[in-house]
């Protein structure tokens, strides 16, 4: 007959500091910032067959529109063992998402007067 083994012994917190410990990173940050701050928050969807019949081109409609949807939806939230906190990761995405669009508009727009 084989013996039930003991149950481990439960793991306390040893009460030292880990880098990058998750309960650490999470005192150190504060409360979650991620305030429900989205790309339609940033940069709203367009509504493209307005665009277009407003005067821009088709295909500058088509491809800020595929650009855009490739953009995330919202900050990263898990930042598991990253360095960047999760405060950095929404100040850098609020700050991110505006360029980038008004970036792809420019370039795109440019490129669509040149080949014209």
């Amino acid at each position: 007959m084989t013996a039930i083994p003991a149950p481990a012994p439960k793991i306390g917190d040893a009460g030292e500091y880990l880098p990058f410990a998750r309960k650490h990173l999470a005192q150190e940050t504060g409360p979650t910032l991620q305030d429900g701050v989205t790309l339609d928050d940033l940069w709203p969807e367009p509504d493209w067959e307005q665009l277009v019949a407003g005067g821009m081109p088709v295909q500058v409609a088509a491809e800020i529109a595929m650009m855009r949807d490739g953009l995330a939806t919202k900050p990263r939230g898990d930042i598991g063992r990253s360095i960047i906190t999760e405060q950095q990761w929404n100040a850098g995405y609020r700050k991110a998402v505006p360029i980038i669009r008004d970036l792809l508009i420019t370039i795109l727009l440019v490129i669509i007067c040149k080949s014209h």
